[in-house]
């Protein structure tokens, strides 16, 4: 704030641990400045977390970064357009969950500031407040003179931590796996009728995908209600010799993307999978409640951020994996951008705080910082429950893998 009332440029990094209060300071720091009238611009690398802030967008959609950093650096904002000027009266920007963005994004900032502000100053002269925390995503590090050298530093160690013996929740190998989550995280749905608000505030997180469907899958069948089955178009992009049949395409499913057939119940939880519209909290990671089902639009009521309890209406969009997935075709999938999100990927749930969370452990964690987020997300170790692959008789001795990069932390100067 001093930077704030002295007209003073700078760069600043909160660095926090999760739950510690770093989004109760940004919006300390939003309030402030709105109350001496100046303009404040909240962004964050994630919708998720954008959507915690008020008036937050994603970095990419608020200052239109280039999807592809390798062809370039310029942000898709001419220099007399609005948004510029917008910039340029701007007086703070936030941008949490800054660690999870690659360092082009950060330069990309820097290079449009320097365009439109002041091209000696950093940030253009802007103040900007960074936020993260890379105890959560593995930090790169430069690259040394020797190769043996950079290797080394990248070499991981698999330790185990033993969790108190209060948070694992043992159960009999006879109870199905499922009926044992439903009564850990979800008791109501065994005493009908329950409230849709139940899912607002806890969720199911798991390491992979595979496993996210198969609970979003047991537990829909088990949801009450009516179900309705959406089944996507898929096509193939610059197919001209029709070598993928349909009923090929319709069998993958890639990260991001909605599966093939979709199947709703009215009050059921889903999350959104992309960005509609980021102004209303319409962002990848959004998470909704279904209200009413209809053909062609899925009417839906947010439940986290600042726009909680808005009614909204979900349509059918064209679809495409990222280069990431590794096909050696492009395919596009029109469907509802929906999932169920009675569970969700650790990774996916980066970012937000919950309530109550059941931490599902059939396989263990396999990269680094994914047990520190998954154990992280609640906001009292009390409503953190663990469930894995152990009985009655060992709850007291429950270990799992943790993977930790030791050198690279050190190098970052972490520890």
């Amino acid at each position: 704030m001093y930077h704030v009332t002295k007209q003073i440029h700078g760069a600043f990094f909160i660095d926090g641990p999760g739950g510690t209060g770093k989004t109760f300071l940004y919006n300390a720091l939003y309030a402030e400045i709105r109350l001496i009238n100046k303009i404040i611009l909240p962004t964050a690398t994630s919708g998720i977390t954008a959507a915690n802030i008020p008036s937050g967008r994603t970095a990419h959609s608020r200052i239109k970064i280039p999807l592809d950093p390798l062809e370039s650096l310029a942000c898709n904002i001419p220099k007399q357009g609005s948004l510029a000027a917008l910039l340029r009266e701007t007086t703070l920007i936030i941008w949490d969950e800054a660690s999870m963005a690659k360092k082009e994004n950060i330069e990309s900032l820097d290079v449009l500031l320097r365009d439109i502000c002041n091209p000696n100053l950093l940030f253009g002269g802007k103040i900007v407040v960074f936020g993260g925390d890379f105890r959560q995503v593995l930090p790169v590090v430069p690259k040394r003179t020797q190769r043996e050298a950079v290797a080394a530093s990248l070499d991981t160690e698999d330790s185990f931590v033993q969790l108190p013996a209060e948070i694992v929740q043992p159960y009999d190998v006879a109870t199905p796996q499922d009926m044992h989550l439903t009564s850990v995280a979800f008791p109501e749905m065994d005493m009908l009728p329950f409230s849709a608000d139940i899912f607002t505030t806890r969720a199911i997180l798991t390491p992979i995908n595979d496993d996210v469907d198969i609970i979003n899958t047991i537990l829909i069948d088990k949801f009450p209600g009516e179900a309705v089955a959406y089944k996507s178009y898929d096509s193939m992009i610059d197919d001209d010799y029709n070598i993928y049949p349909t009923e090929f395409l319709n069998k993958l499913c890639p990260g991001g993307m909605s599966p093939h057939e979709l199947i709703l119940k009215p009050n059921s939880p889903v999350i959104l999978l992309c960005n509609i519209l980021p102004s209303s909290r319409l962002c990848n990671g959004t998470r909704l409640i279904c209200k009413k089902i209809f053909p062609n639009l899925i009417e839906c009521v947010i439940t986290i951020g600042h726009y909680k309890g808005e009614h909204v209406l979900i349509p059918r969009i064209n679809l495409r994996p990222s280069e990431s997935s590794g096909y050696p075709f492009q395919f596009q999938r029109k469907q509802f951008p929906l999932k169920l999100s009675f569970a969700m990927t650790i990774i996916k749930a980066q970012g937000q705080t919950l309530n109550k969370i059941v931490v599902y452990l059939p396989r263990s964690c396999f990269s680094y910082g994914q047990l520190y987020v998954a154990l992280s997300r609640a906001r009292q170790a009390t409503n953190v429950s663990v469930v894995t692959d152990i009985n009655v008789d060992q709850a007291s001795f429950c270990h799992v893998k943790n993977v930790v990069s030791y050198d690279i932390l050190h190098m970052a100067g972490i520890i």
